[in-house]
């Protein structure tokens, strides 16, 4: 039988890639260490279909992630993501990979057989719109000893990355499937990518992989590695990897102790509570090395939210009350509602306002 590794949601990106290297590259070590058979990536590998971005170039990214790669002894099985494609029939990021020996990336809802007793199913993401593959109903399995169903999609009732459950919404933009659906496919485990935090979905057998690292702080809490899947033993283990930072928010009320500087390798971020927050704390925090974000006071945040009924739609009624809540003085609101209404013009002859 064979040891099968499973990653998903890499999202490689110039904005770190030094920490998405390291990470990759300690993912590449314990693969080869732990002899795996195969590696099955379930999508987005690279945080756009672009691949470049602001901080670094195409060839920059694509060569950080293929140099880690091409480090790996056993196969590579790869899918396109929502993030590697740009929409139908657009051509994807993982073009890049050469199969000769790079592995080989599926494109299309299809099988691919190992002699080492295992065959893997693989669901690319897809943006027409078009259900998931019926193939699986149809209970046409190859002749193998197991059978792993790879693929890149929206689970009807999971926790998304917001940390929301995901709405059946389906139609163009939307690749989903129910949890139901997969339960009774018949595969002896799923690797899914999409949704960022781990999670089983199929009574033991595997559900969302989990990201390779922690993308931001939305995802603080969330392990941060890959799967392997043992066939023989059927047991499934979880490779934690620290190379990447790992993310964590403080609130800070008035007066309060402000935290330590954050440990090597990860980011920490401090909301500053309170209607005028203390900006020479601010600096000590940026000093010491946090993020600082600037939250008003909830109960400010409420006053400013309170719009009476009509106001929306009174663009004068709107204005005065953005004066009041923020204390602007009455020669400016005037001002304001005199260019307001000097924007209304004159009617042509047509009825028509010439601004």
């Amino acid at each position: 039988m064979s040891k099968i590794a499973q990653v998903a949601d890499v999202h490689a990106r110039g904005k770190d890639l030094p920490a998405l290297r390291a990470q990759l590259a300690a993912m590449v070590i314990e693969c080869n260490d732990r002899g795996v058979d195969l590696l099955c990536v379930a999508g987005d590998i690279f945080d756009n279909s672009a691949i470049q971005d602001a901080h670094a170039s195409t060839g920059a990214i694509a060569q950080a992630v293929i140099a880690e790669l091409y480090k790996l002894e056993p196969k590579i099985l790869m899918i396109p993501g929502n993030h590697d494609a740009a929409g139908a029939g657009s051509a994807d990021a993982l073009h890049v990979f050469s199969d000769d020996y790079m592995g080989e990336v599926v494109r299309e809802p299809s099988w691919r057989v190992f002699d080492f007793g295992l065959a893997v199913f693989c669901v690319p993401w897809d943006w027409s719109g078009a259900p998931f593959p019926p193939l699986l109903e149809m209970k046409t399995f190859p002749d193998a000893q197991k059978r792993l169903l790879l693929a890149h999609v929206q689970v009807v009732g999971s926790v998304m990355n917001g940390g929301h459950v995901c709405p059946d919404t389906p139609g163009r933009g939307k690749f989903q499937v129910r949890r139901e659906y997969l339960a009774g496919s018949g595969f002896d485990h799923f690797a899914l990518g999409d949704f960022h935090k781990r999670q089983d979905l199929t009574g033991g057998r595997g559900g969302y992989v989990g990201a390779l690292r922690q993308c931001n702080f939305g995802e603080e809490g969330n392990p941060a590695g890959f799967e392997i899947w043992d066939t023989e033993t059927n047991v499934t283990e979880w490779i934690e990897l620290d190379a990447a930072p790992r993310h964590k928010t403080f609130i800070l009320a008035p007066g309060e102790t402000k935290p330590p500087p954050p440990p090597e390798g990860w980011l920490h971020k401090v909301r500053l509570t309170g209607s005028q927050p203390d900006l020479v704390l601010a600096g000590d925090l940026e000093r010491d090395g946090h993020t600082v974000d600037v939250v008003p006071d909830l109960i400010e945040r409420e006053a400013r939210a309170v719009v009476p009924p009509n106001v929306m739609n009174d663009p004068a009624a709107l204005m005065a009350l953005w004066a009041e809540t923020n204390e602007i003085g009455g020669d400016r609101l005037s001002r304001m509602l005199d260019v307001w209404d000097g924007l209304g013009g004159d009617e042509n002859e047509s009825g028509e306002v010439a601004l």
